[in-house]
């Protein structure tokens, strides 16, 4: 199974699946995580169904996807959550030392919670036009649409999303940079 050095996690082999890209070691296209995802499918609902998978074999299909070019709306099968301005810091505020990337999988903070709780919310990064940039480095400051990665936790962020909410992409422990909402899009919606 052939596998690259920026996606060790996802093979191609003619013989498997019909040389679809897949989980090394395993059958399971990334199609197949992207499906159940977009289905509704907690990460924790996937590896329950599938113990033989990880969290960072599921977040290893969405990066590979999202290298590929696939907007997140096709990934998840449904429109945006939410859209923010944002502002990464540089590195003298504690920032990255090299550029971030379209597909990078920075969870995010609340500015407003109490307790110092992450979130699986990905980041889709914009042009001023509303399209997902291409692969590749993105501005330090721009629009990006917000994907609550976990729909069992959606009403958990209705509680707490609004105009003006602002918050933290996170890195770890590290802030990497600030958000705020500009608009709540699919968030208010039950998903199908």
């Amino acid at each position: 199974m052939l596998s690259s050095a920026a996606h060790p996690l996802i093979g191609i082999d003619p013989e498997i699946r019909f040389g679809r890209a897949c989980l090394v070691g395993t059958r399971i296209s990334v199609n197949d995580v992207l499906g159940w995802l977009g289905s509704g499918m907690s990460v924790d609902d996937i590896i329950a169904d599938f113990p033989e998978l990880t969290a960072t074999q599921i977040e290893a299909a969405c990066a590979y996807a999202a290298d590929c070019g696939t907007p997140y709306t096709e990934i998840f099968g449904r429109e945006a959550d939410f859209r923010v301005t944002y502002r990464l810091f540089t590195t003298e505020e504690g920032g990255r030392n090299t550029p971030a990337y379209q597909g990078i999988r920075w969870d995010i903070r609340y500015a407003e919670e109490d307790r110092s709780h992450t979130w699986m919310v990905y980041p889709e990064f914009i042009d001023p036009d509303g399209f997902p940039i291409p692969n590749g480095p993105f501005a330090p400051m721009g629009r990006a649409n917000m994907f609550v990665l976990n729909p069992d936790l959606r009403s958990v962020h209705r509680q707490l999303i609004c105009l003006g909410t602002r918050g933290y992409f996170m890195e770890g422990s590290r802030r990497m940079g600030v958000w705020e909402v500009a608009e709540v899009l699919g968030l208010r919606q039950e998903l199908q």
